[in-house]
């Protein structure tokens, strides 16, 4: 099935999160699976997933630093009177076709909305935000629309700190950022660095990912973006920043010169949105819109009562 998965993702523009390169670089080319829906003609959908057995569960979930999977529908030559028909058919045989599995949890994109066939069979829904500019408007009216605290930082780290982004930014340099975000918190990395590097190495490796480091004259380096990109969106997928440079307003910076940089390489810029009330405040006043998407999940009863179980000890 990953074969025809492949060719199907060469000659359709899915989503970076859904394509298989990805998947192998964040899941792993041997924890994944697809499930593809097809007639004599041709393929009308797919999932494609994370599997994972843990302490005798079995887990059906999301491959870590990515924002969704989920199923993606092939709408070519349907009419708009049948979509919701065609939508519930094919979500009724991907349904069919989901391994078994103690847990199964996945974020879906914001452009699948109708999870009625999965409430019909027991799967529960939490909506969940993210926020993106449109890049319909010039750039010049994205900068207008910026909060004044957003514009006063991009200016401070370029005139009074003489901010500018790095030509050859070290991967190895940006982890360090990364770390300091959770540090502040005292909290560890949640994820391998090695990871990072091998989605970093597949980003580069299809067209699809840059760094924007921000340093000053003396070569310090402020902060950082890994920004990584489809044929519909550019997304901020990772950032990171000195705390005892936290001042210079490094950060806006850097995400603005990302937003110039895809400008005319995307659609729009996802800031991947964050249920985390400062996040949510700072990327929102960058004049983004909020858009919902779903997380979609179902758990035996058996493993609810554990996990219930586990949270009183």
């Amino acid at each position: 099935m990953k074969k025809l998965y492949e060719q199907f993702c060469l000659e359709n523009k899915i989503p970076i999160f859904l394509k298989p390169w990805w998947m192998d670089a964040s899941a792993g080319p041997d924890n994944w699976d697809v499930i593809v829906i097809k007639d004599n003609k041709s393929i009308l959908g797919v999932m494609p997933y994370l599997k994972e057995n843990k302490f005798g569960f079995k887990f059906i979930k999301m491959p870590p630093l990515t924002q969704f999977n989920g199923p993606y529908l092939n709408f070519e030559g349907v009419k708009k009177s049948e979509k919701y028909s065609f939508e519930i058919k094919i979500y009724e045989e991907i349904l069919r076709k989901i391994p078994k599995s103690t847990k199964f949890s996945q974020c879906w994109h914001y452009s699948s909305k109708n999870w009625l066939p999965f409430y019909w069979q027991g799967y529960q829904q939490t909506t969940k935000y993210s926020y993106y500019l449109n890049y319909e408007k010039s750039i010049e009216k994205i900068w207008d629309n910026l909060k004044s605290n957003i514009k006063s930082d991009i200016k401070k780290a370029k005139n009074r700190f003489n901010l500018t982004i790095q030509k050859e930014p070290n991967i190895s340099d940006f982890i360090e950022l990364n770390k300091l975000v959770f540090l502040r918190q005292d909290k560890k990395l949640p994820y391998k660095e090695e990871l990072i590097r091998n989605i970093y190495s597949a980003c580069l490796k299809n067209k699809s990912g840059k760094l924007f480091m921000a340093k000053d004259s003396e070569g310090r380096i402020h902060a950082g973006a890994l920004i990584i990109w489809d044929e519909e969106s550019a997304y901020y997928l990772l950032g990171g920043s000195d705390p005892e440079l936290r001042n210079s307003g490094a950060t806006s910076f850097c995400l603005w010169e990302a937003i110039k940089f895809f400008k005319d390489k995307t659609k729009k810029f996802d800031f991947e949105g964050s249920m985390i009330q400062p996040v949510e405040k700072f990327v929102r006043a960058f004049g983004a819109k909020q858009i919902e998407f779903y997380k979609v999940e179902k758990q035996s009863k058996f493993y609810s009562f554990f996990h219930s179980l586990k949270s009183l000890y």
